[in-house]
């Protein structure tokens, strides 16, 4: 996902994407009790080719499955572990969640067309929707 793509995206579908990424983080953080997806850089560091490694496959995965927008939230974290503890790429992951910051007022409407979707959705946890990763936030960069 480069981000072009995501300043295509409507501030409407960016509440749904944020939706899908933030029950991603909620469930990986909770999955991977070493640590939370929300800070990256301390989350890699237990294993750090098996997180990404394994974030790309979940990423393919949901791809082949042609649940793409599933898959760009895959993507988001998957991005998000690239970017974070390299400086070079930092500007980069700052823009996508710049990006993706967008959709914060358009949760609550983006859980709702998610679980007209699909009812299971209301059972996900969004607590922590409007957090950026902490090398991400203003004052970390």
């Amino acid at each position: 996902m480069t981000i072009d793509i995501l300043t295509e995206f409507e501030s409407e579908d960016m509440g749904q994407l944020l939706c899908i990424a933030t029950a991603m983080r909620n469930k990986y953080s909770l999955e991977m009790a070493r640590g939370l997806i929300i800070d990256p850089v301390t989350f890699k560091k237990a294993a750090p080719k098996d997180r990404t490694n394994e974030m790309l496959r979940k990423t393919k995965r949901l791809q082949d499955q042609g649940m793409l927008l599933d898959a760009a939230a895959a993507k988001i974290w998957l991005h998000t572990m690239q970017t974070c503890d390299h400086p070079d790429l930092l500007p980069f992951g700052k823009l996508m969640w710049s990006q993706i910051k967008r959709g914060v007022p358009y949760v609550n409407s983006g859980w709702t067309q998610l679980i007209l979707q699909d009812s299971s959705v209301s059972d996900w946890n969004l607590s922590g929707f409007d957090l950026v990763p902490l090398c991400f936030r203003d004052e970390a960069v």
